[in-house]
Parts: structure tokens; sequence; C-alpha cells
């Protein structure tokens, strides 16, 4: 109705006691799973999020962590000082 531009029609009595019993039969109903569906998915995005929520404590005890484990590891020294040419044979 709305689209030929008859919107008085839809103020009718007869039109709004059929969109009313539409409404009743299946609109509510409608309505109502998609408004639980978006509240599950709401509830699961918020849950997701929280629990990647890195915490201050966390930060630190991995940053401790870190500077122990590069104290601690010879890789730089191993990998740097040692010439590839020192191991090959003086006579080759």
């Amino acid at each position: 109705m709305v689209s030929y531009g008859r919107v008085e029609l839809l103020s009718h009595e007869l039109s709004l006691k059929y969109l009313q019993m539409k409404w009743n039969a299946y609109g509510k109903y409608i309505n109502l799973a998609q408004l639980i569906l978006y509240s599950f998915y709401l509830a699961i995005l918020t849950s997701f999020a929280a629990s990647i929520v890195v915490h201050d404590n966390d930060v630190d005890d991995n940053l401790d962590k870190y500077r122990r484990h590069m104290r601690t590891s010879n890789l730089f020294n191993d990998t740097f000082t040692s010439s590839p040419l020192t191991s090959v044979s003086p006579g080759i």
C-alpha cells in the first residue's frame, strides 16, 4: 500500500486488525527468537573478549620471564662470535 502511495489505507480498521492478527500469529515469536539469538551471540562475544584481556600482572610476569630468558640465553654469542670459516680445514 505504501509503494502505491495509499498510506491512508494502512490506518483503516480492517488493515489494522489484519496487521494485529499477523503480529499475534507469528510476528512476536519471530521477534522474540531474534532477541534471544542476539542475546546469546552477545554473551558469547562478551565472554570471549573478557577472556583475552591482558592484565597488568600477566604482562609483568611475561616480561620478567623474557628478561630472564635473554640473560641466560647464549644464542647471540653462539651465533655471531663463531665464524663459519674457522670450521673449514686449512687444506681445502
